[in-house]
């Protein structure tokens, strides 16, 4: 009798590996029908046992306890309310003294405009106009020279020096994850002679031209209701400076 090829041989191997594998398949299946009773949806008996005291900051319901955690820092409570004296404790603005006479301060308590809202949250006609909720102090500071202490975000630059910048009343991861409202932030033009390098956890000194009203970009997108034309910067890390032109 002829003998068998090596891949003969290694086919009928195969072949009966698998005839040995459906056979167990079939066995294992047994001839009984799988079940169909209902699944026990009830959970599981804690083995805990009755009457123990949830653990502390744990709701009998399981859910957290919020009245045991610690309070969240005043300026997240209201970021308007210890903003700027958070700002001025900072000891890099201590050095810098009081504002000049011919550009006064303007605070963060009186930008804030709490009953301000934006277009993208409610229509024109379900808005109170801007000047019925802007600070007095605030209006009459329109298109004059006024100082704001803050941090800066960079939003543009310009030969390795920052052009536009939005300055805000804390650093950005003090935001809380949120975006600062409109009435919580002030974007400024800054003259590229200042050669402003912007570090956001350092605060600036910022004196320019302030101007309330809405804006727009060029692509119609709002933008906010606080701008500056800045003339001189103090603070930040690159500690530029510029002259009242």
């Amino acid at each position: 009798m002829k003998e068998r090829s090596r891949g003969e041989r290694g086919a009928a191997t195969c072949s009966a590996i698998l005839a040995l594998l459906v056979a167990q398949l079939v066995t294992g299946c047994g001839d009984e029908p799988p079940s169909t009773s209902p699944v026990d949806a009830t959970p599981a008996v804690d083995d805990a046992p009755s009457g123990a005291e949830p653990a502390d900051g744990v709701e009998s319901e399981g859910g957290l306890d919020l009245a045991v955690l610690p309070p969240l820092p005043e300026f997240a409570q209201d970021p308007s309310a210890t903003a700027a004296g958070h700002v001025v404790s900072h000891r890099g603005l201590s050095a810098l003294g009081a504002a000049d006479d011919d550009a006064p301060e303007l605070t963060w308590e009186q930008l804030a405009a709490p009953d301000y809202e934006a277009p993208l949250v409610a229509s024109d006609d379900e808005r109170p106009a801007l000047d019925d909720v802007l600070h007095p102090a605030v209006l009459a500071a329109r298109d004059t020279r006024v100082t704001i202490d803050g941090f800066a975000t960079l939003e543009r630059a310009r030969s390795g020096v920052a052009v536009e910048i939005v300055l805000t009343p804390l650093p950005p991861t003090c935001c809380l994850g949120r975006t600062p409202r409109a009435d919580e932030r002030v974007h400024v033009e800054v003259p590229e002679a200042l050669a402003l390098v912007v570090d956001p956890y350092q605060p600036l000194r910022v004196v320019g031209t302030f101007a309330a009203e809405e804006r727009r970009d060029a692509l119609g997108l709002y933008e906010g209701v606080y701008f500056l034309v800045a003339d001189r910067v103090q603070g930040g890390s690159g500690h530029s400076t510029g002259k009242r032109p």
